[in-house]
C-alpha cells in the first residue's frame, strides 16, 4: 500500500467531508433560534480552523507525491498525467475557496456584516464540489 497516497486522499476526503459539515451546519443555523444559530457559528468557525490544517495537509501530502513521481525534474512534471494536472487545477479552487469562505465568515462574525452570508455558503460549496473532483482526479492520477 503507498501510504502517502492514501495519506493525500484521506486529506482530500477530509476536505469533503468538513465542508460538507458546513454546508449542513449552515441549513441548520437558518431555522435556529438565537443561542442556537450563535453555537454552530461558533461550529463553523472551529470547523473552519481544522479545515485550515486540512488544506495544508493536502498541498503537503500532494506536493511530496509530486516530488516522488518527478524527482524533482521540472520536465518530469509536464509528463504527469492529465488528471495531475486536473486536480491540482481543483486543489487550487478548494484553496482559493476555502480561503473565501473564512474571510467572509470573519466578516460576518467579527463585523456583523451579514450580506457575506451567501459567499461563506457560495465558497463552501465550492470547496466541498472541488474536493470531490480532486479525490476522483487523484485517484486517475495516483493509480
Amino acid at each position: 500500500m503507498d501510504w502517502l497516497v492514501a495519506l493525500h486522499i484521506y486529506a482530500l476526503a477530509l476536505g469533503t467531508g468538513f465542508s460538507a459539515a458546513n454546508l449542513l451546519n449552515m441549513r441548520l443555523a437558518r431555522s435556529a433560534d438565537d443561542p442556537g444559530r450563535a453555537a454552530l457559528a461558533r461550529l463553523r468557525l472551529t470547523l473552519g480552523r481544522i479545515g485550515d490544517g486540512v488544506v495544508a495537509l493536502i498541498w503537503l501530502s500532494g506536493l511530496a507525491l509530486a516530488l516522488r513521481f518527478t524527482g524533482g525534474d521540472s520536465t518530469a512534471a509536464s509528463a504527469l498525467p492529465p488528471a495531475f494536472h486536473a486536480k491540482m487545477l481543483f486543489v487550487l479552487t478548494l484553496t482559493l475557496c476555502h480561503a473565501g469562505s473564512r474571510w467572509a465568515a470573519g466578516q460576518v462574525m467579527r463585523k456583523g456584516r451579514k450580506r457575506f452570508m451567501p459567499w461563506v455558503f457560495r465558497c463552501t460549496l465550492g470547496t466541498h464540489i472541488s474536493a470531490v473532483a480532486a479525490i476522483a482526479l487523484a485517484v486517475a492520477s495516483f493509480r
